[in-house]
């Protein structure tokens, strides 16, 4: 698609791009000048008119960096002037902001690199291409969720369902566009179930214990309990164990309710777990009552539940573990 004529209307785009496409994958082992070329997010998020205009002094003229930007200065300068369609614009202007979000550091970095796409976002009008700058806006927010971590950068909770929203706007607002595709993608990223469980190597007999549980955007699992062997825990084929388990009968199942979120985070929890007799066993869990592995997100991890104050273990890496 990028090379149809509403994207690259002539051969200078064409080329213009493919040289971009060859400054900008930099190979970060390459050795730095003493005085390499900075990028100033003054300089990167410039408004389009502005940024046509800068020069971009350093010693280091060769940088691979600077050179990027020099085309991009270029494209933009030359459809500034010459197209009254802003797609071939606007589609120059999101790679540049894209580009200089990447290498540009500094605290105000993430509401100038907004500013700068709610900028095309104005001069884009009703074009189709608007919805590609709206979904960069999105993944910029669902990204920025990541600093969230249950109680640290609390400001970034609810980033995730403000990505949603904005793009679930998108696709309503530009039915089959580009943008409208990318930011249902998104969409059903930012949906996905995850779940993943962490038990202690080595649990104490006859004993109730407790274990760790992650998940996003689930509401209830369903756990087992299942004797298992040691040896199994070093086969990789989890398909394979999961179809083995789910043929023996449990030593303990049960569901478990979760606390309710609506920020689309992930979250974490601890979760009591019945007294077992001495051996070893599997923790599964699956999303489902079924265990169906068609329709299930399983969690599988294995433990020794044991009388003994020391035990010992092989890896898969064949190293010799000892628990005490």
């Amino acid at each position: 698609f990028k090379n149809s004529p509403t994207y690259r209307p002539n051969l200078y785009d064409l080329l213009a791009h493919k040289a971009v496409d060859f400054f900008v994958n930099v190979n970060p082992e390459l050795p730095e000048p003493p005085e390499p070329f900075q990028l100033t997010a003054d300089m990167g998020f410039a408004p389009s008119a502005e940024f046509s205009q800068l020069r971009f002094p350093t010693k280091d003229e060769g940088n691979r960096l600077r050179q990027a930007i020099l085309i991009f200065q270029e494209l933009v300068a030359y459809h500034l002037a010459n197209n009254s369609d802003p797609t071939p614009l606007i589609d120059v202007e999101l790679q540049r902001l894209e580009f200089a979000n990447r290498y540009i550091q500094g605290e105000d970095k993430d509401e100038k690199y907004l500013q700068a796409l709610r900028a095309l976002i104005k001069r884009g009008g009703e074009t189709p291409i608007v919805a590609e700058v709206r979904y960069h806006i999105a993944r910029m927010w669902d990204e920025q969720a990541n600093r969230y971590n249950q109680g640290q950068n609390p400001d970034y909770r609810y980033h995730r369902q403000k990505a949603k929203d904005y793009a679930d706007e998108t696709i309503r607002e530009f039915r089959g566009s580009r943008g409208a595709q990318l930011s249902g993608n998104l969409v059903q990223n930012m949906l996905r179930k995850s779940i993943d469980a962490k038990v202690e190597n080595v649990t104490l007999a006859d004993q109730e214990f407790r274990f760790w549980f992650q998940y996003r955007n689930i509401d209830q699992i369903y756990i087992r309990l299942i004797p298992a062997k040691l040896e199994w825990q070093n086969e990789y084929d989890s398909e394979k164990q999961i179809k083995r388990l789910l043929d023996i009968t449990p030593a303990a199942e049960w569901n478990e309710r979760l606390k309710a979120a609506d920020d689309l985070q992930l979250h974490s929890t601890e979760i009591a777990a019945p007294a077992l007799k001495a051996g070893t066993y599997a923790l599964l869990i699956s999303t489902t009552g079924e265990f169906d592995k068609k329709t299930s997100q399983f969690s599988l991890t294995f433990f020794q539940n044991t009388q003994l104050s020391v035990f010992t273990r092989q890896s898969p890496s064949r190293d010799l573990e000892v628990y005490v």
